[in-house]
């Protein structure tokens, strides 16, 4: 419980650092709004579905990437209604659709799951021999552009953290 209370604390103060950042960078001179009131943490209805990894520019990746785990600039994501999760990466393929993606998890055994901690207000995504890897997940309200990216209504925000709460790795997707 002590931990879960730690990483809990962890994404509350990555979550107010990431807005912070959104916020000082890009502020809404018109209405005195901060991208700060643009995003919000996501449901799990609302990360259901296909999603595809919106490149960030490289020196932005840098910058705020720690570290990357995942480096090929394709990368696509299954969130199932019964808690399955697939993933797939590629170093081409910018054109890949919903129906490749059944395709290629088509009767392939599927043991990854993901499941949102309400209480807690993050995700787990667990993989056959990996560790849990832990995600705030925050939802783009309405378009905001931010250095050299540009967030639609609706784009998810994944921030993964590491065991002490730490954001060490962002990734932008949008639905596909």
């Amino acid at each position: 419980m002590k931990m879960k209370k730690m990483v809990l604390v962890g994404f509350l103060a990555v979550f107010l650092s990431v807005l912070g950042m959104f916020a000082t960078v890009n502020a809404a001179p018109e209405t005195g709004a901060s991208a700060s009131t643009k995003f919000h943490f996501a449901s799990r209805s609302e990360v259901i579905g296909y999603w595809k990894m919106i490149q960030m520019p490289e020196e932005t990746r840098q910058k705020i990437n720690q570290i990357d785990p995942w480096p090929l600039p394709y990368q696509w994501f299954i969130f199932y209604d019964d808690g399955r999760y697939n993933s797939a990466q590629s170093s081409s393929g910018s054109q890949v659709t919903v129906g490749d993606l059944d395709r290629f998890f088509s009767g392939k055994e599927n043991k990854s799951r993901f499941e949102f901690l309400e209480n807690h207000g993050y995700f787990r995504i667990t993989q056959p021999g990996e560790i849990s890897q832990y995600w705030a997940i925050t939802v783009c309200d309405e378009a905001l552009d931010f250095r050299g990216s540009h967030f639609e209504a609706g784009d998810l925000l994944m921030m993964l953290v590491n065991k002490n709460g730490e954001q060490v790795y962002y990734r932008h997707v949008r639905r596909m």
